[in-house]
């Protein structure tokens, strides 16, 4: 009697065992009829569609967007373009809308790659990064009237001072591993990274760590309005292409050109167009 109850007790169990597996086996076959019964790797669905999907953000001198026209320029705009040229398929661009949500929206495929100036950060294996193409330095700046006060970066009391930041940003992030002590005012992650200074300038906070081509670009629109601080970069990135992580032939076809570009001195003379001031820093030459 004791074994005749607990096979009834298990029947509900088996019912919802069974409806959770067919489920599963619909949602399998479904994905093998779309697929052909593999697993299709991001860089076989980009040539399969013929176009390229890149996420991007706007962050001179790698993207720059005019308002005006809609076009998109620069260091990072110009490699990606080269990419869908040499693969022989279409470019389409897709605004980065939040960026903590980068590796989600890769893994979900809602970006082919950001081809754009994402710095390289330990993010817990949930996205991965081509070889750099690019390293860049980033400074601290303050208002013009305030920058008295701050006579040398590194000797700034960072527990008395707020900080901007942008939630998700990759300057953001170090910052805020190596200065725990400090006061954060932090943008919402659908911000952009120029919007950071426009903060600043606005008092939402005493200082704000940004990539020296950014704040020349802001300046250019607001002369004088903000100041570097004296003293050496705060930080410096390896600047590379984002992908989804375990899609070897997507990293691998990504990098075969950044490493012909750099060893043909093409990778160079591209930064030197953007970057003519040279406050970016170059990969080493290959040989």
């Amino acid at each position: 009697m004791k074994n005749k109850n607990f096979a009834i007790n298990l029947k509900p169990v088996a019912v919802i065992g069974l409806g959770i597996g067919l489920v599963w086996l619909g949602s399998w076959m479904s994905h093998q009829r779309q697929t052909g019964g593999t697993t299709v790797s991001v860089y076989e669905r980009v040539m399969q569609r013929g176009v390229l999907r890149c996420g991007t953000f706007e962050e001179a001198p790698f993207t720059m967007l005019d308002v005006n026209t809609g076009k998109r320029s620069g260091y990072s705009v110009e490699l990606a373009e080269r990419v869908a040229r040499e693969w022989h398929v279409k470019l389409e661009w897709v605004p980065v809308s939040n960026f903590g949500a980068m590796g989600e929206d890769l893994r979900n495929g809602r970006y082919d790659a950001i081809c754009a100036s994402a710095f390289t950060l330990p993010r817990a294996g949930t996205v991965d990064y081509t070889t750099p193409y690019a390293y860049v330095p980033v400074y601290a700046y303050a208002k013009a009237a305030r920058i008295a006060n701050f006579p040398d970066v590194q000797k700034l009391n960072w527990a008395q001072l707020r900080v901007v930041g942008l939630d998700g940003e990759g300057a953001t992030t170090i910052a805020r591993q190596r200065l725990p002590q400090a006061q954060w005012t932090t943008l919402p992650e659908i911000s952009s990274i120029p919007e950071m200074l426009t903060a600043l300038a606005s008092d939402k906070g005493d200082v704000s760590l940004v990539m020296p081509t950014v704040f020349a670009n802001y300046d250019r629109q607001h002369p004088g309005a903000l100041k570097q601080i004296p003293g050496p970069a705060f930080h410096v990135f390896p600047v590379s292409f984002m992908v989804k992580p375990n899609e070897p032939a997507m990293k691998n076809a990504l990098e075969i050109i950044f490493r012909n570009m750099q060893a043909s001195g093409e990778l160079a003379e591209l930064a030197d167009r953007f970057d003519p001031q040279r406050q970016l820093y170059r990969p080493a030459q290959l040989y």
